[in-house]
């Protein structure tokens, strides 16, 4: 889902969802006192998939992100989890492994384009 209209539509539907099965999905939105600054939403199924998480420059280093893993990693609890982030944002995959991920061999490329990478984290 992308920043296209239809794109934002789909995401106010996922949150919505959220809100309606809290069991089954999870979705965080981070603000300023004037902004959406963030973003992270998840879903349970076999395991638990992160994904999307995004947050604007003027929120990293605050904390921000840290938050809303901590939340997303109670939510989840002991289950298995798993994501994929774009294979050069080191910035992302070092977030992640300071949360427990690590990165396995497998390989996509996402769209034609964007080549990511998979990580998971086993089961606390």
């Amino acid at each position: 889902m992308s920043a296209t209209p239809q794109g934002s539509a789909q995401w106010r539907k996922f949150i919505e969802a959220a809100k309606q099965r809290p069991e089954q999905l999870h979705c965080r939105v981070a603000r300023s006192e004037t902004e959406i600054v963030g973003f992270l939403c998840g879903r349970r199924d076999e395991v638990v998939t992160l994904g999307p998480m995004y947050l604007l420059d003027v929120a990293r280093g605050q904390g921000v992100g840290g938050r809303m893993m901590g939340e997303f990693l109670t939510w989840a609890g002991t289950s298995p989890m798993r994501l994929w982030v774009t294979e050069y944002n080191v910035q992302a995959i070092r977030f992640h492994e300071r949360h427990g991920f690590w990165t396995t061999t497998e390989r996509e490329i996402w769209r034609g384009s964007l080549p990511n990478v998979r990580m998971t984290r086993d089961p606390v």
